[in-house]
């Protein structure tokens, strides 16, 4: 099993952008969107090694767009959002490989 990267992850999470979008976005506020990602994972008990709860995608994408819509300067939209939330994931599971 590889080690979690956040650099990996970050730029995971910047290609699943729609390449006008790339441009808009720093790897800093992909940074924020992953620490936001960590914590709600850690608030849902994701992080509980003995959990077999399912990770509620939903529910993690609708937590980030709150957070970031308070951020009035934060370039990410809540359309890229899903996206963004998929990568990471996405990126985790080939940690598994």
């Amino acid at each position: 099993m590889k080690e979690y990267n956040e650099t990996d992850a970050v730029k995971a999470m910047l290609a699943a952008l729609p390449e006008t979008s790339r441009d808009t976005v720093s790897e800093d506020e992909m940074l924020n969107v992953l620490d936001i990602i960590w914590d709600w994972y850690e608030d849902n008990g994701q992080l509980d090694l003995d959990s077999d709860e399912e990770l509620d995608v939903d529910a993690l994408t609708a937590h980030i767009i709150k957070l970031l819509a308070k951020d009035k300067e934060s370039p990410i939209t809540r359309e890229m959002v899903p996206a963004i939330v998929e990568a990471e994931i996405a990126y985790e599971a080939t940690l598994d490989e």
